[in-house]
Formats: C-alpha cells, structure tokens, sequence
C-alpha cells in the first residue's frame, strides 16, 4: 500500500507514461466553431424575439370602429339584394346565393348588435339562424334606432 497510512482510503497519482495526445488542435477548432455559431444563435434569438413582440403588439391593436352608419347601410344593402334573390323566380344557383346572402347579413347584424348592445342572433342546431331569430333582432335594432328595413335607392 506504499505512502498509505494505514485505514485511511487514500487515492495514488498514476503517472502516464508515454506521449500525451495533442489537443491544441481541436481546442481550437471548438473555439472558432463557438465563435462562429453563438453570435449567429444569438442574432437569431434576438429576430425571434422581435417578430413575437411585433405579433403581440398586432393581437393587441384593435381595428378602428366602422361608423353605425355605414354598419345600417350595408345592411339596408344586404337586406334589399336578400330580398331582391329570394323574389326572384327559380333558377340554377338561387339556394345558394340565398344562402351567403343570407349568412353575410347575419354577420352585419352581428357587428351591429355588438355595437349597440343588443342580444346577436343565435344559431339553431344547424349552423343557420333561424328567420323568426332574424327578424327578433331586427326588432330590437329598430328599438335601438337603426332600421335596416329601410329601402334603398340606387
């Protein structure tokens, strides 16, 4: 147990004999890679954090309000060309054009109920509203003061 003493757990130093391998090459080449890689990686984290801000800020930004002018009369304009297809006599394609007539005003009369505090319409157990749904908030708009029966000229 050479310098040991006695009941003590003592680690020996080995001594290597031979040549020890050259690293200085390698240590090197780790440090231009290093140096090469991290400010690259950095740069990047930096891009990414600006672009997560910017989409924030965007989520954050509220579009302006539309005047509730132009909300009634787009829906006196929806509401008249709805009337002016379903009067129409039957022909290829009615339903359908009924329909995204149909579903454009129900979204007008959304963004219309939102801003004057009204009930929006809603859906049956399919995703259409109802007629007797439409025409109850019709109704309350009209209390509120926006009539969207109104006729249109032009």
């Amino acid at each position: 147990m050479g310098n040991a003493e006695p009941g003590r757990n003592v680690p020996i130093p080995v001594e290597r004999s031979g040549p020890r391998a050259d690293t200085g090459v390698v240590g090197t080449a780790v440090l231009l890679v290093v140096a090469i890689v991290l400010p690259t990686a950095l740069g990047c984290a930096v891009l990414g954090a600006i672009r997560v801000h910017h989409r924030l800020a965007e989520r954050r930004r509220r579009p302006p309000l539309e005047p509730i002018e132009h909300i009634g009369a787009d829906l006196r304009r929806l509401h008249a060309q709805l009337a002016d297809v379903e009067n129409q006599p039957a022909r290829p394609g009615k339903g359908l054009r009924v329909t995204a007539l149909r579903a454009a005003y129900v979204d007008v009369l959304s963004v219309a109920c939102l801003r004057l505090d009204v009930d929006a319409p809603r859906a049956s157990g399919s995703d259409r509203v109802p007629l007797p749904e439409i025409y109850r908030v019709e109704c309350d708009l009209r209390a509120h003061g926006l009539d969207v029966r109104e006729r249109v000229t032009g």
